[in-house]
């Protein structure tokens, strides 16, 4: 039985729809280029325009297949390692969290509390202006790897690949 990592996450048909390469075969090219001493360079994120529900539109980045499931499989180690450390009323972006979860949990303190203030924040553009000189050593404190710290290094720098409107993806 496989387990069920990121890696046997992926549908077999998925695939890199520019050179034919199914996840299968990415899955074997992974395993040969993640031998100590190999470097591994990402590719830059392919980024399009999607509507978005202001009647806007909203940036969405594609890694590259590879890319998709290597980063698949240094996100389970981050989550092993900072979930633990995450309070309980923390819902965003987390595993088994979401937006029904944190609706509950604020009705059932409503309920049984007393509240004077509820607050509600969104940060907009946020991932845009994270500074990478303070993120990465901020990671160093709790990921003793430097290959991990190495390859999220390397895909903060591979760049953006801007794709034409109505280029499929």
């Amino acid at each position: 039985m496989q387990p069920a990592g990121p890696i046997h996450r992926l549908a077999p048909s998925c695939g890199c729809r520019c050179t034919g390469t199914s996840v299968p075969q990415t899955k074997a090219e992974i395993k040969c280029r993640s031998r100590p001493g190999s470097r591994n360079q990402p590719h830059p994120v392919r980024r399009a325009y999607i509507p978005n529900s202001d009647s806007g539109h909203r940036p969405l980045g594609v890694p590259a297949l590879e890319d998709k499931i290597v980063q698949g499989a240094v996100a389970e180690v981050l989550n092993a390692v900072y979930e633990v450390h995450f309070l309980g009323f923390s819902y965003g972006f987390r595993l088994g969290q979401g937006p029904h979860q944190a609706l509950q949990s604020l009705r059932t303190s409503l309920i049984t509390q007393c509240v004077n203030w509820i607050l509600d924040a969104n940060i907009r553009k946020f991932f845009d202006s994270v500074d990478y000189d303070w993120l990465l050593p901020m990671l160093g404190h709790r990921i003793p790897s430097p290959r991990v710290l190495r390859l999220i290094r390397q895909w903060l720098a591979a760049g953006v690949l801007e794709v034409e409107s109505g280029t499929r993806l």
